[in-house]
Order: C-alpha cells, then sequence, then structure tokens
C-alpha cells in the first residue's frame, strides 16, 4: 500500500485524509495531475507499444477505469499526407434529408483527401472542396464527379476560373 503505517481519515474538501499511526500526523494524498499530456502517453503506449490495460495499469499505478478515461477522453487527430498531385472523384452521400457529406478522394492511394457536412448537393461545395485541396499544395491533375451532366459541365468552367485564379495568385505572392 501507498500509506503503510497509515490509516484513512474521513474527506476534506473532497480529498481523502489520512492519518498516521505513528505520529498522528493528519495529511491529505496529493492529486495526481492526469493532464492531455498524460492521455497522449497512455494512448502512444496502448497503440504503439502494444500495452494491455492491465499492464498500463500496473506501470502508472491507477485502476483500470482511470486507465479507460483516458483512453476515451485522448482526441485522436487525423493527420492526411496530402499527395503532390491527385485524381480526384467527388461525391456526395446523405444520410437524412438536409444531412450528408461531401467526399473527396484519391482512388488511386485510396485516401480521403477531405470531407464536408452538407445540407445540399451544390457545385460551390465541390469548388470549395478542390480550393481546399489545392490549398494544401496538392495539384488536381483530373476529377471525377458523381453529380448530373449538365451541371458538370458548368461545374468545369467554374473549376477552370477558380484553378486558375488560384495558379495566378501563387504566381503573383513569389
Amino acid at each position: 500500500m501507498l500509506f503503510e503505517s497509515s490509516k484513512k481519515n474521513g474527506y476534506f474538501r473532497g480529498m481523502q485524509r489520512y492519518r498516521c499511526l505513528d505520529c498522528k500526523h493528519v495529511f491529505n494524498n496529493k492529486r495526481r495531475d492526469f493532464t492531455a499530456s498524460w492521455a497522449a502517453k497512455i494512448w502512444k503506449d496502448y497503440i504503439d507499444h502494444k500495452q494491455t490495460i492491465h499492464e498500463l495499469c500496473e506501470r502508472y499505478s491507477v485502476s483500470h477505469p482511470v486507465i479507460e478515461k483516458y483512453l476515451d477522453s485522448y482526441q485522436v487527430t487525423p493527420v492526411i499526407d496530402y499527395p503532390s498531385s491527385a485524381i480526384v472523384v467527388m461525391d456526395t452521400t446523405y444520410f437524412r434529408r438536409g444531412f450528408g457529406v461531401s467526399i473527396f478522394r484519391d482512388p488511386n492511394r485510396k485516401i480521403n483527401l477531405l470531407w464536408l457536412y452538407v445540407k445540399h448537393e451544390t457545385l460551390d461545395t465541390y469548388k470549395y472542396g478542390i480550393e481546399q485541396i489545392i490549398a494544401k499544395g496538392c495539384s488536381v491533375t483530373g476529377i471525377s464527379v458523381m453529380a448530373k451532366r449538365v451541371c458538370f459541365h458548368l461545374f468545369l468552367v467554374s473549376l477552370y476560373k477558380c484553378v486558375s485564379s488560384i495558379k495566378n495568385r501563387s504566381s503573383q505572392d513569389t
């Protein structure tokens, strides 16, 4: 046990109090400050070092609900390594009326380059997505749109204007 010669002696301001059996001194157990860095360390050990929850409990001297709490609280941030060039396939999938996801995908590398939550499928959504992908440093070499054929022609005209204006801006900056 952490305190060999001590005994629990109630609570004070939400913290456990202890009394030393030898000298009768009363003291509080100091809280461990498990911050986001602790959650990141626990997550790294769990994922990268293939530690089980039981092994993490022993290593950090905490119970398994605490380990599970910090594993659940860790926010995984997806890192997308944008290719230098890509063929972009775009489509929108609806889950219910007024809620859908527009996906911009590179089928050769099998990665999603961008996804946007949308209410309606519009040309502006596709144009904005292509602008975002180009802004990340990826040159778009081809486009495939799963949309109506009439909209597709209008989209290509507006996309050409968009890409040429982005290239003009980047050439003026250098």
